[in-house]
């Protein structure tokens, strides 16, 4: 197929200037037509009902300007209120069938229907500053009808149903709270009670005042024993010089001391016996008496080595006393620490428990 490039642009304003009978007569047939219809069609009158949405203000006493934590912020009274919804959800209960079949129950508005009747309903939300996109929380209830009392009473019925049922859920979500802080002031009451009551019982059982007066006791009784067992040391080491050096006297003293004693001048012996009794001659100046006695050094030295003995092995067994007791004294302090350490952790426990319900309950009750 051949194509021709056109040598021009067709001109408008030619086929317009030329084809002018046709608009002409198109205009007039769309006006002729419109004027018709107006005329036939009833005058529609239309009445608006303003509404402004706010929440109940709810305000705790005090008045503390501290930023509130999340779990503070679930026990203060404003923030367990119901909150004010957005407009949007607003509008969508004033568009609801259930309002508008309210409405034509209310009215007794005979053969209307719910959806004849929210065609002639509009709800206008009033945006805030001439740029944003937020709305405001007033509200605008548009009713329309070709009667203008028909027109206000729906106008004034619509919102007067619709803030029957807003205020309806703002009840019944102040009721819920209400029921929800009695209900949490006997639990917190019930709670507080049973916290005290724990707390009253394990300090009463537990007697810290008692394990640690004992605890104290048993302290000083050890350092009185460690005392003595350093100076039962000291005997220890004094005693074992001591014998050492009673026993070095006693090898170098012998039990038995025999003595010589030779005749005076002026005596003599007639005869010289053996010990079996037969004579073997006279006796000469060299022969002499023999005779026995105790050594006088080894006697005392050896009573004092007896002594220092006993006192030695009384202070060896006072010392393995000692040290018995010293190890049982450490292991009952030892288990009263570590049960004192387990009981005051446990009163700590039971001390915070009580100190937090009675803030909750203290709370709760100022709420209630």
């Amino acid at each position: 197929m051949e194509q021709k490039e056109l040598e021009s642009t067709p001109n408008y304003f030619r086929l317009v200037f030329v084809n002018w009978y046709k608009v002409v007569a198109g205009m007039l047939i769309c006006a002729i037509a419109g004027a018709i219809f107006a005329a036939l069609e009833p005058p529609v009158y239309e009445s608006t009902a303003m509404l402004l949405v706010y929440p109940p203000f709810f305000k705790d006493a005090g008045g503390s300007t501290r930023a509130r934590t999340e779990e503070e912020a679930k026990l203060y009274l404003d923030e367990m209120m119901p909150r004010t919804l957005s407009v949007d959800t607003y509008r969508a209960i004033a568009e609801s069938k259930e309002i508008v079949k309210a409405i034509i129950d209310e009215l007794q508005l005979e053969n209307v229907t719910v959806e004849g009747l929210g065609s002639r309903l509009e709800v206008e939300l009033v945006r805030e500053g001439t740029r944003g996109t937020s709305y405001s929380q007033i509200i605008l209830f548009h009713a329309r009808s070709s009667v203008p009392e028909r027109a206000k009473q729906v106008a004034d019925k619509w919102a007067y149903l619709f803030k029957a049922k807003v205020d309806k859920v703002a009840q019944n979500g102040i009721v819920e709270t209400t029921d929800l802080i009695e209900e949490m002031w006997e639990k917190t009451k019930a709670d507080l009670e049973r916290a005290e009551g724990e707390l009253e019982t394990f300090t009463r059982e537990a007697n810290l005042d008692l394990m640690k007066s004992r605890k104290e006791f048993k302290e000083e009784l050890l350092s009185m024993l460690e005392e003595e067992l350093d100076l039962t040391q000291v005997d220890i080491a004094t005693a074992r010089a001591e014998l050492a050096a009673l026993q070095k006297e006693l090898k170098e003293e012998d039990k038995i001391e025999t003595l010589f004693k030779a005749p005076s001048d002026d005596v003599y012996w007639l005869l010289k016996k053996n010990l079996t009794g037969d004579e073997e001659g006279p006796v000469s100046p060299k022969d002499g008496l023999l005779t026995e006695e105790y050594n006088p050094n080894y006697g005392p030295a050896r009573d004092s080595e007896i002594e220092v003995h006993a006192e030695l092995q009384g202070s060896e067994s006072k010392r393995a006393e000692l040290v018995s007791a010293i190890e049982d004294l450490n292991h009952e302090i030892g288990d009263l620490q570590k049960e004192i350490a387990e009981k005051e952790t446990k009163f700590k426990q039971l001390t915070r428990n009580v100190t937090t319900v009675e803030s909750t309950y203290d709370l709760v009750a100022a709420k209630r």
